[in-house]
């Protein structure tokens, strides 16, 4: 197997990066842990409780 190139990370359990852009990013590994974090604790809306929720912002896409 070859090996990775020098400025890929390799994912870790809590960063899973699919091209080298993802990793370089620092925010969204974060971003990453922040939602898994959210969906372990059941935090989350579904599509139908977003699309209400952006309605009632006035934020539906045209």
């Amino acid at each position: 197997m070859a090996a990775a190139p020098p400025y890929f990370s390799p994912p870790t359990t809590t960063t899973r990066c699919k091209t080298p852009s993802q990793c370089s990013d620092p925010t969204l590994p974060a971003a990453h842990s922040e939602g898994q974090a959210a969906l372990e604790a059941d935090d989350y809306v579904d599509a139908d409780q977003l699309a209400h929720a952006m309605g009632e912002a006035g934020r539906l896409p045209q």
